[in-house]
């Protein structure tokens, strides 16, 4: 029983994600200028962000790893 529970919020979550991942897709089409250096590039809004967020991740990744390490010696 207590497992069925667990298994409803988890889909009740993974739901709420979806729909609010739906929500930034549609509002952030919009095309913007991102200046890197010399390059100018115009991508999508969404991308961006998707690409800043991917970014941190790989960075907390890293940082968490590193930390991991150094507390095992």
């Amino acid at each position: 029983m207590l497992e069925s529970k667990r298994a409803k919020v988890r889909i009740s979550v993974v739901v709420i994600l979806v729909a609010l991942c739906i929500i930034l897709v549609f509002q952030n089409t919009t095309s913007v200028d991102t200046h890197i250096l010399f390059w100018t590039v115009s991508t999508p809004r969404i991308i961006l962000l998707f690409t800043a967020m991917g970014i941190g991740f790989a960075a907390g990744v890293v940082a968490g790893g590193a930390l991991a390490r150094k507390g095992k010696k």
